[in-house]
């Protein structure tokens, strides 16, 4: 996906099996990539971690379970 395309919520749940797991699979990545900030330093630049994270799921570059009982969160 070119990173000037825009991502429409459409597009993120066309094929999504929860959308729930996937809203919490796509705010956990962009969890990590503030964690992992010098590696992402230059792209974080000009696109917040949400919209990178968008877009690796989006391109395939990440998946997660869809049975949300099995999703942690912080909390857990």
């Amino acid at each position: 996906m070119e990173t000037d395309e825009q991502i429409t919520v459409e597009k993120v749940f066309v094929d999504s099996p929860n959308d729930y797991a996937t809203v919490l699979a796509i705010a956990r990545r962009a969890r990590q990539i503030l964690d992992e900030y010098p590696k992402y330093e230059e792209r974080l630049e000009n696109e917040k971690a949400t919209s990178i994270a968008l877009r690796e799921y989006m391109d395939g570059d990440f998946t997660f379970d869809a049975d949300v009982s099995k999703i942690k969160t912080d909390e857990d």
